[in-house]
């Protein structure tokens, strides 16, 4: 490419970018063939020229391929003439389209996984691992903080503050059309761990749970199409949504990194109860049914707080263990056997009678709502899921000796 040609594309971009059409244009998803409806869009000639332009000089950029997870977004001319004419507003056209040389001669950029949890209000930075860290909206990278902020512009009003994201900077190659093997493996991993530190994050949550609300796979703001072919995004809200955010600042980051260091090094066959005790917690706390409350409750409990085949009835079992994990010893410990027993004669009621009174008793106690009750068990339970993962998960052996010392 000659300096003459540069000269020439800089020069259109500085036309197109008095167009009041070009930034307003919705992106067709998929791409398509851009002739049959730009010119019925309303964008000016000089629009038109510079689409023309960059398709013929970057045929390669013009019909590449931007993998997000596991499907693609189609690239065309028309995304990078948008995302030129925008860039230039912020750092001029010669500096933006310099990007766009910089990137043919090096398709290999920084892109970053990020997920918005919803239902966490957080103002710090923990790192978990594989480069993935839990931030608020101050420890955003800065390199792709006008993609957030714009992202959740776009997602308004179904998203609102607090933002709190889960962000992994992963390497991928742009002009690339097949995604390779270890990008395959590094994305599936964060998958992985995403789904793991949101419901571990659980643990340290009183009233309600947080949960995965969107995904998406940005670019970072100054690479080209940046805000333009990756607008996808995925939404996962296998929870019920939580109605209002816990505060997650007044927890110590170190208390929450070492025990998720502790949580991630038990072995998997003894990690699965803990995962779905702690995913059927969040069920219930996030339920304003009270019935739903108590059998998912009764689910979550039970995943950790039973001896495999052991013929004593279950609710025995979960109040033995459960007391003995969340207390040491006294009265807090007699007081955790009848909650816990009253828990699980809620979730009896649920199960076989398909409703629950609206108040019950605790052993030595008045009345007390339903709700309250529930609570109560989903924070001894909390206690006992902290305890197990310091213990490096429960084996059958170890259960079973727990409610032999009863």
């Amino acid at each position: 490419m000659t300096s003459n040609s540069v000269d020439e594309i800089i020069a259109a971009i500085k036309k197109a970018q008095n167009d009041p059409v070009l930034p307003k244009l919705m992106r067709r998803i998929g791409g398509g063939e851009w002739r049959s409806w730009i010119p019925l869009s309303g964008v000016n000639a000089s629009v038109i020229s510079l689409i023309e332009k960059l398709e013929i000089r970057h045929p390669k950029l013009s019909d590449a391929l931007f993998r997000v997870r596991w499907s693609g977004e189609k690239i065309t001319p028309v995304d990078l003439a948008q995302w030129l004419v925008k860039r230039t507003v912020q750092v001029g056209a010669e500096s933006a389209y310099a990007s766009v040389l910089n990137l043919e001669d090096n398709s290999k950029v920084t892109a970053y996984n990020v997920t918005l949890i919803r239902g966490l209000h957080f103002s710090k930075s923990i790192d978990f691992q594989n480069g993935i860290q839990l931030v608020g909206c101050e420890y955003v990278p800065n390199n792709i903080r006008v993609n957030i902020s714009e992202k959740i512009n776009q997602s308004l009003p179904n998203i609102h503050p607090p933002y709190t994201f889960l962000v992994q900077p992963i390497s991928i190659d742009l002009l690339t059309a097949d995604t390779d093997d270890s990008v395959r493996l590094e994305v599936k991993s964060y998958v992985d761990y995403e789904y793991a530190i949101t419901n571990f994050l659980s643990l340290f949550s009183r009233k309600q749970v947080p949960v995965i609300d969107r995904i998406w796979c940005l670019l970072s703001d100054d690479t080209p199409m940046a805000g333009f072919v990756d607008c996808s995004s995925q939404s996962y809200l296998e929870i019920r949504p939580p109605k209002f955010h816990e505060d997650l600042n007044p927890v110590v980051t170190d208390e929450i990194q070492s025990l998720y260091l502790e949580y991630q090094a038990i072995p998997k066959n003894l990690r699965l109860p803990i995962d779905v005790s702690m995913w059927r917690r969040g069920q219930a706390m996030n339920s304003w049914d009270s019935v739903n409350k108590a059998i998912d409750l009764g689910v979550a409990m039970e995943a950790v707080l039973t001896v495999p085949k052991t013929r004593e009835q279950l609710s025995l079992q979960v109040r033995i263990l459960g007391a003995k994990l969340a207390f040491p010893a006294g009265e807090q410990r007699t007081r955790a056997y009848a909650v816990l027993k009253c828990a699980y004669e809620i979730r009896s009621d649920a199960v076989h009678n398909g409703f629950v009174k609206k108040s019950y008793k605790i052993k030595g106690e008045s009345e007390k709502p339903v709700n309250d009750i529930l609570y109560e068990a989903t924070e001894i339970l909390r206690r006992c899921l902290k305890e197990i993962i310091k213990r490096k998960g429960l084996s059958r052996e170890q259960a079973e000796q727990l409610f032999l010392d009863a």
